[in-house]
């Protein structure tokens, strides 16, 4: 029993033991920082345990109560926290010695200084009254900074801005700001003057100026005359007074204290030339005609006169002026300088025009026929003096006075009147007609060729009544207007007379009024017939006959034109060449027989009718030929014959070419060939493209039957002579095209062609022809032509002389 007890009460010793040390105060905090600048402030985080008051010492003479306090360390240096945690009467402490650290802090600080502060103007300096600092970051508010201890600063554009310094230690740092500091902008402002150039020195120049950013309190001119002047607005005026360039400047400054300057345009004033007028005379009897001229006469662009008696001139720096009434005249010029500059100009002393004497007059009996008495009368002062001219190589000084007309024309009387200072005056009096008064009359045409058909008009006055005209040649005409017909070369001088109601005559004379020629005697030698064989190249040269027109008629409806000409006859013929030529009198030639040919008169005319029946193959030949003395028909297989017509048959296996040649009188030989060809090979498979048919020409001596001769030796005529115009007609005539190759260079597309030989030489010919189908038959005729050609020619050299004319000729041919 006493067991069971002492193990209860052991029991409870030991809970009671448990139970205490579970309620036990333990004091505990955090911080949120340990170290720090000042002003540091401190957050502490109580982390005790069955506590419920609190007292805290932070070292820094506060304390607090409070579970979680804050406290603010002001000085640097170290701080010893200690925190007393209780519950009842339980107590429990912590303190943590030197457990707070605190920086000493820098203190920022500046001041700054300008004359003023404009953008791009002066320099800012900055002075740094920082302490305890190491390093330092300011920060100018434009974008820009410096590390520098006392930085100067330029601000490029205007504007408010707060300026910032930071400044460093090792630990901690301290920012100073200033501002806002205000940059006022530079002034940007135009000026100008209402005008560069005057050619007056005391114009009044107007210069203005404005500022498109700021107002603008100051403006400093300085003219660039030495003279200088302010305003408050941007408006002044300015007089030079002596002519020079200048070139003026403005200095402006705003209403903030900020300047700027800029040039104006340069101001010309151009020095004037000192002009004078100068007159050739200065007094004299009217009209009056006087010489002016400006001195110097350089540098001057225009001119304008006013020469005092209404006229006027604008014609240079040397004119004239008459004067015509009497009276003093005052000159001036309005000069225009090279620089636009106009002055007025007065010329030294006046123009003085004297008194001219004056009178009145008449003049009676005007008209009539001779002797034709007229009186004459005036009335003038007596100190004039008196001249009458009565326009018949006569004159007298008397007062009044009758002058008799002994011949018949037109008269013009003048009086003239001088006074006692010299000074004349003349008068045109009325004109006087003696008699029925010719001047002239009119021819049209006045020369030419004869005939020549001339056309005259008469300028007799309106009282003429009759006419008369001698032409000069014989002929005469009493139509007023009459036209007469010159038939004969020479010079004929023209008479006309007429009478008037009054029985007053009159006539003209015209000597050797009107001239006609005509071509001089051209006298060609007679000239030979040309006989000759088509074709003919007929040459021409007629330098000696015309000056500059030829115009030539060959007789077979052909014409050219020039001084040397060539034509080709291929038909024959009896031919004459005319010949129109201007000679140098301009009057024409007209040559009705320049030459004469008479071309072959061979006319071939073959009707050929070909029968291709492959069971009976002919030919026959009606021959309508003309001018043919000799015919000779080779049939190409070894046949020939002499006759002009002819039928013959053929073997239609082969294919053949008939040769025709036809000899004139006068000994041209024409050939025509005529191709025959037969398909009718009855066992062969037709083909699309047929062999050629070649046709080979045997030997002249096989062909010849009966051979040609020559009319005039009467040689056997064994070759060919060229050249040599043949006629071809083609043997596939149901083809659709044709091409012919003659083996001389050229070629032919026509169905039945004619083509000349010109060359000598030895040529094939090659025939094709093409069907619609497409079927191509073709003809090859080996030395189809083999001709020979002689070159009939010869060179002339010309010397023309006066009146005649060396030619010589040297012979060419080959």
């Amino acid at each position: 029993m006493l067991i069971k007890r002492y193990r209860l009460s052991l029991f409870i010793f030991f809970c009671c033991i448990n139970l205490h040390l579970l309620s036990q105060v333990t004091a505990s905090f955090t911080v949120d920082s340990l170290s720090g600048c000042s002003p540091l402030i401190v957050n502490f985080t109580n982390t005790s345990q069955n506590a419920s008051q609190y007292t805290w010492d932070f070292g820094n003479g506060t304390t607090s109560t409070l579970t979680n306090p804050n406290t603010t360390y002001t000085s640097p240096g170290f701080y010893t926290v200690k925190l007393i945690a209780q519950n009842g009467t339980d107590i429990d402490s912590i303190i943590q010695v030197n457990y707070i650290q605190v920086f000493d802090l820098p203190i920022a600080d500046f001041t700054y200084s300008s004359v003023n502060f404009c953008e791009d103007d002066h320099l800012i300096s900055f002075n740094n009254n920082s302490s305890g600092a190491s390093s330092f970051f300011w920060d100018f508010g434009d974008g820009n900074s410096s590390t520098l201890n006392n930085p100067n600063h330029q601000f490029q554009q205007p504007g408010d801005f707060i300026i910032k310094l930071k400044a460093f230690n090792s630990n901690c740092s301290d920012l100073k700001t200033i501002g806002p500091i205000t940059i006022f902008p530079t002034p940007i402002f135009t000026a100008s003057s209402d005008t560069t150039f005057s050619c007056d020195s005391t114009n009044l120049f107007n210069f203005t100026g404005s500022s498109t950013n700021t107002t603008i309190t100051n403006w400093l001119w300085e003219f660039g005359d030495r003279n200088n002047s302010t305003s408050s607005s941007g408006n002044i005026s300015h007089t030079y007074n002596i002519n020079g360039l200048y070139t003026p400047n403005v200095i402006a400054t705003s209403s903030n204290g900020c300047v700027d300057s800029i040039i104006l345009g340069a101001i010309t004033i151009p020095s004037l030339e000192n002009y004078s007028i100068q007159s050739s005379v200065n007094s004299g009897c009217p009209p009056l005609n006087v010489n002016f001229d400006i001195l110097p006469p350089t540098g001057i662009q225009n001119v304008n006169w006013n020469f005092g008696d209404t006229n006027t001139s604008s014609l240079g720096v040397s004119v004239s002026n008459s004067y015509l009434n009497t009276g003093n005249y005052s000159v001036s010029s309005q000069i225009t300088d090279n620089n636009g500059c106009i002055q007025t100009v007065n010329m030294t002393g006046n123009i003085t025009v004297d008194t001219a004497p004056t009178g009145t007059f008449s003049v009676t009996n005007t008209t009539g026929c001779p002797p034709l008495d007229v009186q004459f009368d005036v009335v003038t002062d007596a100190a004039n003096s008196i001249s009458w001219d009565f326009g018949d190589n006569n004159i007298s000084t008397n007062l009044n006075i009758t002058h008799t007309y002994l011949n018949s024309g037109s008269f013009y009387p003048k009086l003239t009147l001088t006074s006692p200072n010299g000074c004349s005056i003349e008068y045109q009096l009325d004109t006087i007609n003696a008699g029925l008064v010719l001047t002239n009359f009119m021819a049209n045409p006045t020369s030419g060729c004869a005939a020549l058909e001339v056309n005259f008009t008469n300028s007799a006055p309106s009282s003429a009544t009759s006419f008369f005209w001698d032409f000069g040649d014989g002929n005469t005409s009493t139509d007023p207007n009459p036209t007469h017909l010159y038939d004969t070369i020479g010079e004929y001088t023209v008479i006309f007379t007429c009478s008037d109601t009054s029985g007053c005559t009159s006539n003209y004379t015209i000597n050797n009024m009107i001239t006609t020629f005509g071509e001089d005697d051209v006298v060609l030698p007679n000239q030979d017939t040309i006989y000759a064989c088509s074709p003919y190249t007929f040459t021409a040269d007629a330098d000696n006959i015309g000056e500059s027109y030829w115009n030539w008629d060959f007789g077979d409806g052909n014409y050219a034109s020039g001084a040397n000409v060539t034509h080709q006859y291929n038909e024959s013929g009896s031919y004459t060449v005319l010949l129109n030529a201007d000679a140098p009198n301009g009057c024409m030639y007209n040559l009705t027989n320049y030459a004469h040919l008479e071309i072959d008169n061979m006319n071939i005319d073959l009707n050929i009718i070909i029968n291709d029946d492959c069971n009976v193959g002919t030919i026959n030949v009606t021959n309508n030929s003309t001018g043919v003395i000799q015919h000779q028909w080779n049939m190409g297989d070894f046949n020939g014959y002499n006759t002009p017509n002819i039928q013959h048959p053929f073997n239609t296996s082969s294919s053949y070419m008939v040769t025709y040649d036809a000899l004139s009188n006068k000994g041209c030989l024409v050939t025509k060939y005529i191709p025959v060809a037969f398909n009718c090979d009855t066992n062969a498979s037709p083909v699309v493209n047929p062999p050629p048919i070649v046709v080979d020409m045997p030997p002249d001596d096989t062909i010849i039957l009966g051979p040609l001769t020559d009319p005039v030796t009467n040689n056997v005529i064994t070759q060919t002579c060229g050249p040599e115009l043949v006629n071809l007609s083609t043997p596939f005539g149901s083809a659709s095209t044709f091409l012919w190759d003659f083996g001389d260079g050229n070629t032919s597309t026509d169905k039945n062609p004619t083509h000349f030989y010109a060359n000598a030489g030895t040529f094939d010919l090659t025939h094709y022809a093409t069907y619609s189908n497409g079927d191509i038959d073709t003809l090859i005729i080996s030395s189809f032509i083999d001709q020979y050609i002689l070159d009939a020619s010869f060179n002339l050299t010309k010397n023309p002389l006066c009146n005649q004319a060396e030619f010589q000729f040297s012979n060419s041919s080959n």
